[in-house]
């Protein structure tokens, strides 16, 4: 699963955004080549997001949206649903 981690600068913690197109991006990691999907592909709160093998469905595409302070929120492309946090940690 993906976790949250004190920076190290390591390949694992290093994302490559690639454009999915009508704004949307896929995340690969760049130490495996593989994509951030939501678990199951599941449209389902709460569902943890996962490394998957690159493919062109909606689970993997992320859309950024622009906040006012300079901040993007990034909104799943299948379930519409935010990226979070887990427990505000």
């Amino acid at each position: 699963p993906t976790v949250q981690w004190s920076c190290s600068n390591a390949n694992h913690q290093r994302w490559q955004a690639l454009p999915a197109g009508t704004g949307n991006y896929r995340f690969r990691a760049k130490h495996s080549n593989r994509c951030l999907e939501v678990y199951t592909r599941s449209t389902d709160s709460g569902k943890r997001l996962v490394q998957a093998t690159c493919a062109l469905t909606p689970a993997q595409y992320w859309s950024p949206i622009k906040n006012d302070d300079g901040t993007v929120t990034l909104i799943n492309a299948a379930s519409g649903m935010s990226m979070d946090v887990n427990g505000l940690s």
